[in-house]
C-alpha cells in the first residue's frame, strides 16, 4: 500500500507495511527517518477512533513529532513539563492549559458574533473543568518523554474524573521513539497500559540508556543495554524492520559510518548525494594536531586543539556566511568548557558546543570534532563505538576531525584509523590562510585552496616533512599568488 505523502523511499514504506507482531522494532541509523516513519505508522496503520501514545526519551524528539503531526492532526495532546526549557514554542501550545485556553476563547468570539435571540436562554458557560474534559475525549495522539509517561496517566485520570469516559485509558497501541536510549525498568509502565501493540523505535549502535549506577553494576546488569537493543539480541519475535536509506550525509561521510557501525548497508539517497556532492568536495578532513593533553576536575583538556578547531570554525563561518550551521563537538566535558571560552573571546558564531552525547539526534551542516586524547596507551572515551557513531553521524556536508595524526591512525584504534584514511589531510596554516583573505571569498574557493593542500590519509605521512607552520605558509602564498 503506497501511503499518501510518502516522502522517505521505499525502504520507509516496507517498515511500516510489514508490522505484524505485538512487540515490533524498527532499527532506524542515522538520518534515515525515525520521525517520518512514526508519522506514517500513526496516518496509516492505527484504526480511525481509536488512541496512540508516542512517548521518547528526551524532549527533543517529542518536538519532532510535533512538527510532523500538527500539519496534518489536530487531535494531538502534549504532556510534561511546560517550562521545560528544551520544549520548542510549537509542543508548548499542544499542553492541555493551552489547547483549552484557545477552545475557551473561541467560543466566546462564537458567542458574540451570534445574533441574539431573546426566546433563548442563555446557555450556561461551560467550566474549564468542561472544557479539557471535552478536548481529552476527542484526543487521538498523545506525546510525551517516558519519564513523564507517569504524570500524563495521573493527570489524564484527575481531568476525566466524573466523565463518561473515566475509566481506564485504553491505547491501541503505544510507539517508544529513541527506543535505543531507553531502559528496559522504563517499558514496565508502557506495559501495564495494555496496548494491542508496542512499537520501539530507535538506533541501539548510538549511545544508550543513562545511568549513575557504578560500572561495575552496570556491566553485571547489563544496565546500559536499552530496551531496543534486549529485544533485537534478545530474541522477540519478529526481525527488526531496518531502515537502510539516509536523507542526512554525503555519501562520502555515509559510507564511513556505514562501514564501521552498520556492516556497509547504510546507502544515500540519489538526490540527496547529489546535492551533497555538488555542495561540498571536502566532506571528510583530518586536521593533524599534536598537542598536550591537560587534566581539570576529573576531565580532559588539549589547548592546541581549541585553537585549531576555534580556526577551522572560524574559516568556515567567514567563507559560507550564517547560511550554514556549524556544532564543534568533542569528547569531555573539560575541553567543552575551554572551547566556550576560546570561541566567545574570538566572537566566531558557533551553533553548537558540546560533548557528543548530548547532541543524539541533531544535525548540522559542518561538524568540527576535537579528540583531545594523543596518549598512545589510552584514548578513553574515544574507544567508546557507541559515542563514536553518534559524534561521525551529525553533519550533513563536511567532517572536520582536529585530532592527534600520530597516535590516532594507529590500527588498534579501528574506528579513528577508519576516519583517517577516508581523509583528506589539511595542516592548520591552510585554514589560517583562508582567514587572510579579502574579501572572504566562495565556498567553492576555499574548497579548491583546502584540496590544493591536502593528502589522502594513507598518503600523508611521506609528506609530513616539515613541522614549521611558517613553511606550510610559505608554500600556501605561493600557491595563493602565483600568476
Amino acid at each position: 500500500m503506497e501511503l499518501e505523502g510518502y516522502g522517505k523511499g521505499m525502504y520507509l514504506q516496507m517498515a511500516v507495511d510489514s508490522l505484524r507482531n505485538v512487540v515490533e522494532k524498527i532499527h532506524g541509523p542515522p538520518g534515515t527517518g525515525k520521525s517520518s516513519t512514526i508519522y506514517h505508522i500513526i496516518h496509516s496503520r492505527i484504526p480511525p477512533g481509536k488512541s496512540v501514545l508516542v512517548t521518547c526519551a528526551r524532549n527533543k524528539a517529542v518536538n519532532s513529532m510535533v512538527d510532523k503531526l500538527r500539519s496534518r492532526h489536530k487531535d494531538v495532546v502534549v504532556w510534561g513539563n511546560i517550562n521545560a526549557p528544551d520544549l520548542s514554542p510549537a509542543s508548548k501550545e499542544l499542553f492541555l492549559e493551552q489547547l483549552a485556553h484557545r477552545e475557551r476563547q473561541q467560543q466566546s468570539a462564537d458567542a458574540a458574533l451570534a445574533p441574539p435571540d431573546p426566546s433563548r436562554r442563555a446557555a450556561p458557560k461551560p467550566d474549564e473543568k468542561m472544557v479539557r474534559q471535552s478536548i481529552l475525549s476527542r484526543v487521538r495522539i498523545h506525546l510525551c518523554t517516558i519519564d513523564s509517561t507517569t504524570r500524563f496517566l495521573v493527570r489524564w485520570k484527575e481531568e476525566m474524573k466524573g466523565h463518561e469516559s473515566s475509566r481506564k485509558l485504553e491505547l491501541h497501541t503505544v510507539i517508544v521513539d529513541e527506543a535505543g536510549c531507553a531502559s528496559e525498568s522504563s517499558m514496565s509502565l508502557l506495559v501495564w497500559l495494555e496496548p494491542k501493540n508496542l512499537i520501539l523505535v530507535g538506533d541501539h549502535k548510538q549511545l544508550g540508556p543513562f545511568t549513575q549506577a557504578p560500572d561495575g553494576d552496570c556491566n553485571q546488569y547489563n544496565l546500559r543495554r536499552s530496551v531496543l537493543e534486549r529485544c533485537i539480541n534478545g530474541g522477540t519475535p519478529g526481525s527488526a524492520h531496518t531502515l537502510t536509506e539516509q536523507y542526512r550525509m554525503h555519501p562520502e561521510l555515509c559510507d564511513v559510518v556505514s562501514r564501521l557501525f552498520y556492516q556497509e548497508k547504510l546507502v544515500t539517497n540519489a538526490d540527496v548525494a547529489t546535492r551533497r556532492t555538488e555542495a561540498e568536495r571536502l566532506p571528510v578532513t583530518w586536521v593533524p594536531v599534536r598537542g598536550n593533553v591537560s587534566s581539570v576536575e576529573s576531565s580532559y583538556y588539549n589547548e592546541k586543539e581549541v585553537e585549531a578547531a576555534v580556526i577551522v570554525a572560524q574559516t568556515l563561518r567567514a567563507v559560507h556566511g550564517n547560511d550554514i550551521s556549524i556544532a564543534v563537538l568533542t569528547f569531555y566535558k573539560g575541553q567543552v568548557s575551554m572551547l566556550n571560552k576560546a570561541i566567545a573571546a574570538a566572537r566566531v558564531r558557533v551553533n553548537l558546543v558540546n560533548t557528543a552525547e548530548k547532541c543524539q539526534g541533531a544535525e548540522f551542516d559542518y561538524t568540527v570534532i576535537s579528540t583531545v586524547r594523543g596518549e598512545s596507551s589510552t584514548i578513553g572515551f574515544l574507544k567508546d563505538p557507541k559515542r563514536v557513531c553518534v559524534a561521525l553521524s551529525r553533519a550533513k556536508l563536511g567532517l572536520i576531525v582536529v585530532g592527534n595524526d600520530e597516535v590516532l591512525p594507529c590500527e588498534w584504534w579501528r574506528d579513528w584509523n577508519a576516519v583517517y584514511m577516508a581523509s583528506r589531510v589539511v595542516r592548520l596554516a591552510w585554514w589560517r590562510e583562508a582567514l587572510l583573505w579579502e574579501p572572504a571569498g566562495s565556498s567553492e574557493k576555499l574548497q579548491a585552496h583546502l584540496l590544493a593542500g591536502s593528502y589522502p590519509g594513507p598518503e600523508w605521512e611521506q609528506h609530513c616533512l616539515h613541522d614549521d607552520p611558517e613553511h606550510d605558509l610559505g608554500y600556501v602564498r605561493s600557491f595563493l599568488w602565483r600568476p
